[in-house]
């Protein structure tokens, strides 16, 4: 019997969140709330320590300016303190810091926990 495209990705998700709960990830850690809520409406993706590294750095990148540069924007731009472009440049620059750092945490605890690649699942 031949899985579909669809049934080969839970599948290695789930021995992922058994292998991470063999090496003693934190459930929180392992299946956090983002990734079980992108999982339920149905976004195929691979929990954060089987990521590759680029992936992680833009997702978290990403996510973290879209959260950064209003909030910045607000604080710096109310009394017109520094231009919209040094305050995109700074939230941007902070989004590929923090994205780097993540994906860095994640490659580190995938080598202390001695996870395997998501392709030997």
């Amino acid at each position: 019997m031949l899985l579909q495209p669809g049934q080969i990705h839970r599948s290695k998700y789930q021995n992922a969140l058994r292998e991470m709960a063999r090496a003693g990830v934190a459930p929180r850690d392992a299946d956090p709330w983002a990734q079980r809520l992108l999982r339920r409406i149905g976004v195929p993706h691979r929990p954060a320590f089987y990521r590759d590294f680029w992936h992680t750095v833009v997702v978290n990148g990403v996510s973290f300016a879209a959260i950064f540069l209003p909030i910045l924007a607000l604080i710096y731009n109310r009394d017109n303190l520094f231009s919209a472009q040094i305050i995109v440049v700074t939230g941007v620059l902070a989004g590929v810091f923090f994205g780097i750092g993540a994906a860095l945490i994640a490659r580190r605890k995938a080598i202390e926990f001695k996870l395997s690649s998501w392709d030997a699942l």
